[in-house]
């Protein structure tokens, strides 16, 4: 009996005009936070783990401390300094709470503005599963609409300082919310697997994207992958260029429309297709193991 076709749905995603790269890569990070936590890789939200964990575990423990934080910390803990105060016990689970955000931020801190550019960037994936190449779940995000943003060189840009941080708080709270109707109607998550986090990109780059290893031939196999959520970005500005997305704006490379017979997508290929237009494949090298229902 053939294995069922991947559970799709898909959402156009507006980010404000200039989609810049800074802009689009925040939205990732903030949508990519969401996704692990309504797929129940993490056990609560990024920010209210955090604030846990700061309590529990402390901000060295989070990689969140500064040097003079770490003296005041390695001070408060000398032999003299604990005289008279029992010393909290941190519990297995806020130990593997704490390395799954510390791990979480590295993933993030590798999706940058310079990363999107350097690469040019066309694509970017969510993968969850054992494995990258046999994921249970894949959330992909076309960038084809703001790619001409995303490779305008560095300069001035109308926002600055607060403004620009306001603004780009503002794209990554209406990315959340866009795609929520999309991830809503997805089959329930499966549970606690491991995340990878991908990017693709032009193949005759100088160097990989800091943080990022290439992965030629890449290929997923999609006999069981559950569930697969494409997204579309787009700026808000309704005059952006429409010709600069493909047809129907669906992800061109994890997200074809006919999963060959063996159980690969058409697009998937990651051999003739990649050499063809040029792209590549680049994987995080930080993944994370999911943590669910820790008690932080």
């Amino acid at each position: 009996m053939p294995a069922a076709a991947p559970e799709r749905v898909s959402a156009e995603v507006r980010v404000p005009s200039p989609a810049t790269a800074e802009v689009v890569a925040h939205a990732l990070r903030e949508v990519i936070k969401f996704l692990l936590f309504v797929r129940q890789q993490t056990p609560s939200s990024y920010d209210e783990l955090r604030d846990a964990l700061l309590d529990a575990v402390g901000p060295a423990a989070l990689g969140l401390a500064s040097a003079g934080e770490l003296r005041d910390a390695a001070r408060a803990d000398a032999p003299g300094a604990r005289a008279g105060r029992k010393r909290k016990r941190v519990t297995s689970a806020e130990r593997a709470a704490a390395k799954l955000f510390r791990d979480l931020d590295a993933m993030l801190a590798c999706l940058t503005a310079e990363a999107l550019r350097g690469a040019a960037a066309t694509e970017v994936a969510l993968l969850l599963g054992a494995t990258p190449v046999r994921p249970k779940e894949m959330f992909v995000f076309d960038l084809a609409r703001v790619v001409p943003s995303l490779r305008a060189p560095r300069g001035p840009t109308p926002a600055a300082g607060a403004d620009a941080e306001r603004a780009k708080d503002a794209a990554g709270r209406r990315a959340i919310r866009e795609c929520l109707p999309a991830v809503a109607a997805c089959a329930p998550a499966a549970g606690a697997t491991k995340a990878f986090l991908l990017l693709r990109g032009a193949a005759a780059v100088r160097a990989s994207p800091a943080g990022f290893l290439p992965k030629r031939g890449f290929a997923p196999v999609t006999r069981r992958t559950r569930v697969l959520a494409e997204f579309s970005m787009r700026p808000k500005d309704p005059l952006a260029r429409p010709g600069d997305a493909d047809a129907g704006g669906r992800a061109a490379g994890m997200g074809d429309d006919r999963p060959g017979e063996d159980g690969r997508g058409e697009g998937l290929d990651g051999g003739a297709g990649d050499d063809d237009d040029d792209r590549l494949w680049y994987q995080c090298a930080t993944t994370i193991k999911g943590v669910r229902g820790a008690g932080a």
